[in-house]
């Protein structure tokens, strides 16, 4: 009951994101950050240093994300924080409080104050505060794709069909009785060890990631494929390997990979058509129900 709790709780968050993503204006700057929001700059053991790595802060009224992107289109999400980031001020309440502190707030960005005992880090000291400097619109090459992927609403275009968001339902060694094989795939989908892995095909890239919720909280795992593209609805490139697409129906395919001689077969099904996020969160709270 936790994890499906989570799991709607996530779908909640990423609903509130439509409403706050765009929020237009801003007031003093003691309101509570509401947003995406990317990391510019940080001052900790040095004075006020560009930001050495790319991470983002999507904070809702329900709780904060932190997702952090490697330069290889890598990233993981995660509740690294505990809590939504509400406006505190700057100063700690008392002498000792290493309370978080969240200050210079709005729309358009905040400060975020943490005290590290981090030992031997080339930012941050050990025994003192790192101060955050968080923008709104602001968003790397791969950032972008990766939001972009997630927060998209995915509609059937018969143009291009293969594009939107799909989950793994397993694997096939062969395409024999396949409406069958997928029709078992689909039931027990809920204790399949490919629970909560998804790709979100756009027209010039591929974000795979995979979904989980344990003792340690939510937590996403993916890449950015930027090498992928799609000829045709039957055909999907990674570089120079060419990956042919079986339609088993107009929801479900087959992707065929060749490794060492053999080839083996990928099943997916389409995801529907709100944003790949939310319906993903959506389709895997009504499963932990039925378990």
């Amino acid at each position: 009951m936790l994890r499906n709790h989570k799991y709607r709780t996530m779908k909640n968050i990423f609903l509130t994101l439509f409403v706050v993503l765009f929020a237009a204006g801003a007031g003093a700057q003691t309101e509570n950050p509401r947003g995406i929001y990317r990391l510019v700059a940080l001052e900790g053991k040095t004075p006020l240093v560009n930001a050495p790595f790319d991470q983002y802060k999507v904070v809702t009224n329900d709780i904060t994300l932190t997702l952090f992107v490697q330069p290889d289109g890598s990233f993981n999400i995660a509740n690294t924080d505990g809590q939504t980031l509400n406006y505190t001020g700057s100063e700690p309440k008392t002498e000792g409080d290493h309370s978080m502190r969240i200050y210079d707030s709005d729309a358009r960005g905040f400060k975020l104050k943490w005290w590290s005992t981090v030992r031997g880090h080339m930012y941050f000291p050990e025994g003192g505060w790192v101060t955050e400097h968080y923008e709104s619109g602001k968003y790397s090459d791969n950032g972008r794709i990766i939001f972009d992927a997630l927060l998209q609403k995915f509609t059937a275009d018969p143009a291009q069909p293969l594009v939107g968001a799909w989950r793994q339902l397993g694997w096939m060694d062969e395409l024999r009785n396949t409406k069958k094989t997928v029709a078992a795939l689909e039931k027990n989908y809920a204790t399949s060890p490919y629970y909560g892995t998804m790709m979100i095909i756009m027209p010039d890239n591929v974000v795979y990631y995979v979904m989980s919720s344990g003792d340690k909280g939510f937590r996403v795992q993916g890449a950015v494929g930027k090498d992928h593209s799609i000829p045709d609805r039957n055909t999907i490139k990674v570089g120079d390997e060419v990956r042919k697409v079986t339609w088993v129906n107009k929801n479900t395919i087959a992707i065929a990979l060749t490794r060492d001689w053999r080839t083996d077969y990928a099943i997916y099904s389409r995801i529907g058509s709100e944003s790949a996020f939310m319906d993903a969160f959506a389709t895997e709270s009504g499963a932990q129900e039925q378990k």
